[in-house]
């Protein structure tokens, strides 16, 4: 029997949800939709808001998956709640040694070690970098850190699901996307590395995500900036990664934004217009399945997180096999 597995995200004054079988073809899509809220779920989580419960947030993930019984579950969240990083380790390091380092690189970031109190963090691996492909014996991984107290706040949400919680930044489920697209595409590993560039926009921060052909990718944020900054801010990360502008072979639009029409800077950054990214191509749905108002992408962290599960799944399964 198929296995079902929950994706939530949390943004601004919005639950979106995802919940998606497994399937030979890949992760086939059972439940889409999104809840919204009369406060800001940031400011709930953070205890900075008091006037709300994080209740209801639980209540909202029950009536989204309470009939399923689940497999797994992400939870996808966004700054400033979620804070991101990128650190190497030595590929040959054991798991406790790497969970010991993971802790001290999130409480320096976060100030743990000044007395800010303790850090829940979570990591996974960046595909392979380019740092990797220069030094093998380093295993890059992007992490996110959440406050503890943020944290506990959220036990309610999985003890709702009764199956444990993993949390990840939006900015990796894109990612996941932008290599799916690549590998669609029939580019070749040996290709030239082209970076392919996605800017998501929220109206609390910017998200930007580099992915280049080797598998590799990073991604930076930024807080609230007008959509003419676009273009600006990511071709500033392309070229801090030691990219060329013209080299980028594909821009792509995600989060709330309706059309590109409001992002003329990222063509005159990179030469190219950019689309908005849709995430279905990835998963079992026949576009004529999804409803007209459907914002594809708003959803591509979610489903990029979706897609990108399900892959490392079927990875297993056939190492597993082999």
């Amino acid at each position: 029997m198929a296995s079902t597995h929950a994706v939530i995200e949390l943004e601004a004054r919005t639950l979106r949800y995802v919940a998606y079988a497994d399937a030979t073809e890949g992760p086939v899509l059972e439940r889409l939709g999104s809840f919204d809220f009369a406060f800001d779920v940031d400011a709930v989580l953070t205890g900075e808001d008091d006037s709300a419960s994080s209740e209801v947030i639980t209540e909202a993930v029950e009536a989204a998956f309470g009939d399923l019984a689940l497999g797994t579950a992400q939870l996808v969240l966004h700054p400033p709640v979620a804070h991101t990083f990128f650190v190497p380790v030595p590929a040959s390091a054991r798991e406790d040694t790497r969970t010991r380092h993971l802790r001290q690189e999130a409480g320096l970031l976060l100030g743990a070690s000044s007395g800010h109190g303790p850090v829940h963090v979570e990591a996974t691996r960046a595909y392979r970098t380019v740092q990797q492909t220069k030094d093998p014996s380093l295993d890059w991984l992007h992490a996110v850190a959440l406050r503890q107290h943020v944290y506990e706040r959220l036990m309610p949400v999985q003890n709702t699901l009764d199956v444990p919680i993993h949390v990840r930044e939006a900015g990796s489920g894109v990612a996941h996307l932008l290599l799916a697209a690549r590998q669609a595409s029939g580019q070749a590993s040996e290709a030239p590395p082209e970076p392919w560039v996605a800017v998501g926009w929220y109206p609390t921060h910017l998200t930007c995500v580099v992915s280049r052909p080797e598998g590799g990718y990073f991604a930076q944020h930024t807080e609230a900036v007008p959509r003419a900054d676009a273009g600006f801010l990511a071709s500033t990360l392309v070229q801090r990664l030691g990219l060329s502008p013209e080299a980028v072979a594909h821009t792509y639009l995600f989060g709330q934004v309706e059309d590109s029409a409001s992002f003329e800077t990222l063509e005159v950054a990179f030469g190219i217009a950019p689309r908005l990214l849709n995430p279905l191509p990835l998963l079992a749905l026949p576009e004529a399945d999804a409803a007209p108002a459907f914002n594809r992408a708003l959803y591509a962290p979610a489903l990029g997180r979706a897609a990108h599960a399900a892959a490392e799944a079927s990875e297993e399964a056939q190492v597993t096999s082999g």
